[in-house]
């Protein structure tokens, strides 16, 4: 009897994942190139003007290693080029994100992180470089392959950005695409490994 509650709570569990990942569209990661990126921000009318990519696998899994790509999520710094984390728990998940931005108003107060620093984060990122740091910079992570979770995360996240703009706040925000990369030629074993799609 146990040995059916056990196959019972995951076929569940599997179904709900599959659920959720129909509902909001989620596919198999794809290698990506900055035009197929481009594309996929135009057709959604986002502002592709702010784009940076990973440069490399390495890049990639140093940033993941720094707890710098959840997605989608947004990563924050302050003109000091310090971390300012907007969850006061690891297990918190990116839904206070809204919040965050919405009482940025005292962003210079909050503590900071000195050990993870925004110019560490741009060494490892291929896009124009960035010439000054504003008060509140932001790096809003998200994939191609995350479908609508783009819309109703990180794509709402630049509204509200641009909305703390317009109400004063010195503020830039990036996009961060996490996807895998064509330019990165990797091996076909890794391909397979990574479950992306041909």
């Amino acid at each position: 009897m146990r040995k059916f509650y056990i196959v019972l709570i995951s076929t569940f569990c599997l179904g709900c994942q599959t659920t959720v990942k129909t509902a909001y569209g989620i596919k198999k990661p794809r290698l990506e190139t900055q035009a197929s990126i481009k594309k996929y921000l135009v057709k959604n009318k986002v502002d592709t003007s702010h784009v940076y990519v990973l440069k490399d696998l390495s890049a990639f899994v140093t940033a993941s290693s720094k707890n710098l790509l959840s997605i989608p999520d947004a990563v924050f710094f302050n003109k000091n080029g310090n971390l300012v984390r907007y969850k006061k728990e690891t297990e918190d998940c990116n839904a206070k994100v809204d919040d965050f931005i919405a009482e940025i108003g005292n962003f210079s107060a909050l503590p900071e992180d000195p050990n993870i620093k925004m110019d560490e984060l741009l060494g490892m990122l291929y896009g124009k470089p960035i010439s000054a740091k504003a008060d509140v910079n932001v790096f809003i992570t998200w994939t191609v392959y995350a479908g609508r979770l783009n819309k109703t995360k990180a794509f709402e996240w630049i509204k509200l950005m641009e909305k703390a703009k317009a109400n004063g706040i010195k503020a830039n925000w990036y996009l961060l695409n996490c996807d895998y990369q064509k330019s990165w030629n990797l091996p076909p074993q890794a391909i397979e490994k990574l479950g992306i799609k041909d």
